[in-house]
């Protein structure tokens, strides 16, 4: 996924313009890819808050017909990523520090404390070996200052906990926040990436926590890791 995001060009300015420098994807996989291409684009700041995109632009870029280009901007429109307009507009969205954090990180709170409780009665030492091995990968990424990849890992790590609890509308709801949750992530991390460090950090302790089992704790390490990594408090 990094390597996806890298392969898209900075606009040519705010309002228009698309400069999307790929060969043509393949069937089997266009709309995924699509709306994985966008979003990287989106969360690395590639593409800015109220900069327009345009369905034909984008499908000229990619080679691709307009139909998977509009699925993936309305895939992205719910994830709260980019705005539109019927017949008019879209573009894409502002990400509100108070919103994200009075609104999104206390639904994630919420979303986690119960998949992680639940995960947590299953997982076995196979789980924890892989997750080890995600936080040994976003350790090294954190010492590259690979803001992406390090946000790649977060998410690989969690959601794989939440996949693990067996609670289906848990995970789906908590994807629905993360787009948003990971934009803003990827903002204050590049500003000041000396942060990286600590995240990967609060992921060991998370793991270490997980495989002693203790629910209060884990909720506690929880709330930490959520809350507490913003140096703009």
């Amino acid at each position: 996924m990094p390597a996806s995001a890298k392969r898209i060009s900075r606009s040519r300015n705010r309002k228009s313009g698309i400069a999307l420098t790929l060969t043509p994807l393949k069937p089997s996989s266009i709309r995924h890819r699509v709306v994985d291409l966008l979003r990287n684009a989106i969360i690395a700041q590639e593409m800015r808050p109220g900069q327009r995109l345009v369905e034909e632009e984008i499908c000229e870029r990619l080679g691709v017909s307009r139909g998977p280009v509009r699925e993936a901007l309305q895939q992205l429109e719910q994830e709260g990523l980019v705005l539109s307009r019927p017949f008019s507009w879209t573009e894409v969205a502002g990400i509100s520090r108070l919103e994200v954090r009075a609104i999104l990180m206390p639904i994630r709170m919420t979303l986690e404390q119960f998949g992680f409780a639940h995960a947590v009665k299953v997982m076995g030492g196979e789980d924890y070996d892989r997750l080890q091995t995600s936080v040994d990968k976003m350790r090294e990424a954190a010492r590259r200052g690979d803001v992406m990849a390090v946000n790649d890992l977060d998410v690989e790590f969690h959601e794989y906990i939440l996949a693990a609890a067996g609670q289906p509308h848990c995970l789906q709801l908590w994807r629905m926040v993360l787009p948003r949750v990971r934009a803003y992530f990827f903002q204050w991390t590049r500003r000041d990436p000396t942060g990286l460090a600590e995240v990967a950090g609060q992921h060991q302790t998370l793991l270490d926590i997980m495989r002693r089992g203790n629910l209060r704790s884990i909720s506690k390490a929880l709330k930490v890791h959520i809350f507490d990594p913003d140096p703009t408090e």
